[in-house]
């Protein structure tokens, strides 16, 4: 890669200076379908200055350069061109993230004198689908009860108790309830299945996300939402919840 020179923001290094190791894995949601790419990128390299005073201020500026995280990690070649291996912050969904700060792996022979090896690491995130869109979480339940006569026992002075049967037909009843949540939208509740056997106002709660990210890419992710639906009816209710992808 001696043709290649990399730069992190303003920062720019040497030509020559360094080694790079890429890795890419899938970030699946519950649906198992893969909504974005982690990129994670390994930074080998070598210092090379002109006694101890050029090598501090060498060590100094790489430190201070990546100290902050949201800036564009670039791979340039000979012509200015930039490669398809570089990350550009505002296409991530939380901005390049320095994971490993430059650290100094060795203080051997003239190592601080004329040369000084280094590493670091960053990792970004970019997405595969509109992240608007996307939800990592969904599930919703059913619950069933009533129908059918209801016994109780009714307790004697003296004897055992006995069992009376006071109602022969309980209400049928049905609860719809789930939660769901967004990449960066708060999700939307599904529709009811029975509405007009609603008994009470629907319950939504909206759960608060997390601050991610930095620079313009810094922003509230994870935004969660509950919902319960509660039914009663004279008559048996009959349905199945909401799967993931049909609402």
């Amino acid at each position: 890669m001696s043709t290649l020179q990399l730069a992190y923001g303003n920062y720019v290094h040497a030509v020559g200076e360094c080694e790079l190791k890429f890795d890419r894995i899938a970030l699946s949601g519950d649906s198992g379908n893969p909504y974005a790419e982690r990129i994670s990128v390994e930074i080998a390299g070598v210092l090379v200055g002109d006694g101890v005073r050029d090598m501090n201020v060498k060590c100094a500026n790489l430190i201070a350069a990546y100290s902050r995280n949201g800036f564009d990690f670039q791979v340039i070649d000979e012509n200015g061109t930039l490669q398809r291996l570089s990350i550009i912050s505002s296409q991530t969904l939380a901005g390049v993230q320095i994971v490993a700060p430059p650290s100094f792996p060795t203080n051997k022979d003239a190592a601080y004198v004329t040369y000084l090896p280094y590493r670091i690491a960053l990792t970004a995130d970019v997405p595969i689908y509109n992240p608007e869109t996307v939800l990592v979480k969904w599930q919703e339940s059913l619950s069933f009860s009533g129908g059918g006569p209801e016994f109780v026992y009714l307790e004697t002075r003296f004897g055992r108790p006995q069992k009376q049967g006071p109602t022969r037909n309980k209400v049928y009843k049905a609860v719809q309830e789930g939660s769901a949540v967004g990449l960066y939208i708060t999700p939307t509740a599904p529709d009811q299945i029975w509405p007009q056997s609603l008994m009470r106002a629907p319950k939504i709660r909206s759960i608060g996300g997390r601050l991610v990210g930095a620079g313009s890419n810094r922003r509230y992710m994870y935004k969660g939402l509950r919902w319960r639906y509660e039914y009663e009816s004279a008559d048996p209710f009959f349905g199945t919840p909401n799967h993931w992808g049909t609402v």
